[in-house]
């Protein structure tokens, strides 16, 4: 049975997903917008804005915005070839690019996931390598930008494609929607499109919203990456083929007010082989995402006016209305005539003229509908964020496996610097305790011990209430020397086993806490204090023991 598109509605089922794998694709989404951030901080590096030669075309550029083509040479740099060197090489070769892609085929499951392994390696999680990259500068916002690719369902696709002219959508829909905020939104969608090649269909993880990295700075980004889902095949109709595409944006404001920087690495391969990937139609596909980007800021402007009109009070306005007979406009003050009459501004209801009024298009239920609108309100909403007072994920930096090592090693170093001192003191007490005082009986040595043990976890005994020579009664400081040697001896090892556990959790869970504020001035401060409070304690262990030690005597 021939399909008829579009689809009716519910015919991709409702289908939940198991954390293992919204979490993987959180994760996919992460690593690439690490990944491409990364290759944007080396294009700009030291304001050169400038790609190795050997491996990067300038293709195109339109106003502000350029695009540049991977050369078919065998020469290459690593990840996006940035900041490479020449004779580098990158590119795999044809035998292990077949024996990947045969590997990634079988590997196939019945379970949704990514394309990519998740598992945490220096590789590119992207599944196409990069034919494309773009850069250049928008006038606008980082919000505005991102609230016009901001598609949380399948009408808003639709109403979006529409508005920006796309004739070769043919169908679309929202599959899953793993996360959405006010200012973000992560998702499964699947699209049907029609090409000079034939329709073709693409099942993607599409992540778009404005975030804050580890050092505070605001940018927003768009991936768009093919993955696989178990609610939506391929069709078995061969006139639609499954495509495969790997886009990921970066915007971040730019150094002049409402200037946006957009950076994109992106591939597009429309004909399901990995090995013929890369032909001329792709190319010019890559490309018209990056110059579509304006008409996401045309966007955003529309879905404001909309949802400034959509939350205008019908009863405000018809109040408005019966009102307005003023003979004034509200903003020049000038008297209605014949040739210029006044009209409602359709956000706010102020009586305006025909020369303070603005015919703009928002989005309807019947289509596009124009609407009239002041030049306050327009003036408003470029100025009003739709994010504004939003809160924003901030996204951890991605560690790569040298540095990693590197952390636990530095972990490792610090817990057996934290523990050393105290295991030193406890030996060093032992060792002074077993050299003088060698010829007490049995019993006297195992309450030194005792006491030992019991005073260097008991914070009752470091009170330095009292002078640091009072004695207490032996039978209340140490009741176990009541008690025959034998189970004295039984007793220290068990209370010693388990004191040395509780030790050990505790400076764990304490590296783990700290560890993140080791670097700065108050987590420095804090170790100095935690080393200041151990020699207290050491001190007076060593008091303690040597005060009950001359008593005996």
């Amino acid at each position: 049975m021939q399909l008829r598109f579009p689809l009716p509605a519910g015919y991709f089922a409702k289908f939940e997903l198991l954390s293992e794998e919204a979490q993987s694709f959180q994760s996919l989404a992460t690593d690439i917008i690490h990944e491409t951030r990364r290759d944007l901080d080396r294009y700009i590096h030291e304001g050169r804005n400038l790609l190795e030669g050997h491996t990067w075309k300038l293709t195109k550029s339109k106003d502000r915005l350029h695009c540049y083509r991977r050369r078919s040479t065998p020469t290459s740099v690593h990840q996006a070839g940035l900041c490479g060197k020449p004779g580098t090489t990158g590119v795999r070769s044809s035998n292990e690019s077949s024996s990947s892609g045969r590997a990634r085929r079988d590997d196939r499951s019945s379970i949704s996931r990514p394309m990519r392994s998740s598992e945490l390696t220096d590789s590119s999680r992207k599944g196409l390598e990069p034919i494309v990259v773009g850069y250049g500068m928008l006038d606008g916002t980082v919000d505005d930008l991102v609230y016009g690719l901001y598609q949380s369902s399948t009408d808003e696709m639709k109403t979006l494609a529409s508005f920006h002219g796309d004739e070769s959508l043919i169908d679309c829909s929202v599959l899953k929607t793993l996360r959405q905020t006010r200012c973000s939104h992560s998702g499964l969608k699947w699209r049907l499109s029609r090409t000079v090649g034939g329709n073709r269909d693409c099942c993607y993880l599409d992540c778009v919203g404005v975030s804050e990295d580890a050092n505070g700075q605001r940018f927003g980004y768009h991936v768009l990456e093919s993955v696989e889902v178990r609610n939506c095949p391929q069709f078995v109709d061969k006139s639609i083929v499954r495509t495969t595409m790997s886009f990921c944006f970066i915007f971040r404001p730019g150094k002049v007010p409402n200037q946006v920087e957009v950076f994109m690495e992106g591939s597009f391969d429309s004909s399901a082989d990995s090995l013929s990937a890369g032909g001329v139609g792709d190319y010019h596909s890559t490309m018209e995402m990056f110059f579509n980007l304006p008409l996401a800021l045309a966007g955003a402007e529309v879905k404001k006016i909309t949802a400034m009109v959509a939350t205008q009070s019908e009863v405000l306005r018809s109040t408005s209305r019966k009102s307005g007979r003023e003979s004034h406009c509200s903003i020049c003050r000038a008297k209605s005539s014949l040739l210029s009459l006044r009209t409602n501004c359709e956000t706010c209801s102020a009586v305006i003229c025909s020369k303070c009024r603005i015919r703009k298009v928002i989005f309807t239920r019947k289509g596009k509908t124009k609407v009239t609108c002041c030049k306050i309100c327009i003036v408003k909403v470029k100025d009003q964020s739709p994010f504004e007072g939003a809160e924003l994920r901030s996204q951890p930096p991605k560690l790569t496996i040298k540095e990693l090592q590197e952390d636990r090693n530095s972990r490792d170093t610090d817990l057996t610097s934290c523990t050393a001192p105290s295991m030193e003191i406890m030996n060093a007490s032992v060792s002074m305790f077993s050299l003088t005082d060698s010829e007490l009986s049995s019993p006297s040595w195992n309450s030194s011990s005792m006491s030992l043990q019991q005073s260097d976890f008991d914070e009752n005994l470091y009170s330095t209430s009292g002078p640091c020579n009072a004695l207490v009664p032996l039978d209340r400081r140490m009741p176990a020397l009541l008690e025959s040697a034998s189970q004295q001896r039984q007793y220290e090892l068990q209370h010693q086993e388990f004191m040395l556990r509780q030790q050990m959790q505790k400076h764990s869970s304490a590296k783990r806490s700290c560890q993140y504020e080791a670097n700065s001035r108050e987590g420095l401060y804090n170790q100095m204090l935690e080393l200041q409070m151990q020699a207290d304690r050491a001190y007076h262990l060593t008091n303690q023991n040597a005060c009950m030690m001359y008593a005996r005597r």
